[in-house]
């Protein structure tokens, strides 16, 4: 087992330097993205050619029974390429069929590694989007900043400002800690208390 793990790792190192030759699109049917079967007759072709003492009870029947096995299992180009390299480079005998799913099952393990390598595309709109993220929050938080400073400022003449009841307005008068404010939602002026009042912020021509 030990070596199989690092066959493993040698031959997935390769393939996802070589997503695109180890799994290429013409591989599968194009309806249901099965692989086909004459993809997989190759694999187990070569599988068997590799095996100069290969001699199974009857080779034809052999080959047949393990091209629909691989088939039912429905394993992608690059883990049955994986698998034949394993069973190749770990085995001194043709392994039963049984002993070829069993090896891989294993190799479909990473095929969700693989998928990650061939999605380049996806990484880079993934990249897009957090940077766009990014940029929101950051310009988000520039305009808390801004609130909070001129919701800090002292009132003046003329600003714009709001009252939780009486909604929007602009500053006319200042006495103390009273201002005389013209609010939309009233034809005449009211006179508040500052602290009941805040400023409206202007970012960019408009208001918040």
């Amino acid at each position: 087992m030990p070596t199989i793990k690092r066959a493993t790792a040698s031959v997935w190192s390769g393939s996802r330097r070589n997503s695109k030759k180890f799994d290429p699109e013409d591989a599968y049917e194009d309806d249901s993205y099965q692989i086909r079967k004459a993809q997989v007759a190759k694999h187990v072709s070569l599988l068997v050619g590799s095996f100069p003492n290969a001699a199974p009870g009857n080779p034809e029947v052999y080959v047949m029974m393990l091209v629909e096995e691989i088939i039912a299992d429905a394993p992608s180009v690059p883990v049955l390429e994986s698998t034949r390299r394993i069973i190749r480079r770990t085995q001194k005998f043709l392994p039963a069929i049984s002993e070829v799913l069993e090896i891989l099952k294993e190799e479909k393990k990473w095929d969700k590694c693989l998928d990650g390598f061939q999605c380049d595309d996806v990484a880079e709109a993934l990249r897009e989007k957090l940077d766009a993220e990014k940029q929101r929050r950051e310009a988000e938080a520039k305009e808390r900043e801004e609130r909070n400073r001129i919701a800090a400022l002292p009132f003046k003449t003329g600003d714009a400002v709001h009252h939780s009841k009486f909604g929007d307005g602009t500053v006319q008068e200042i006495d103390g800690n009273k201002c005389t404010v013209k609010f939309d939602s009233s034809d005449e002026p009211k006179k508040v208390v500052a602290e009941f009042i805040q400023h409206r912020v202007v970012i960019d021509g408009g208001q918040i």
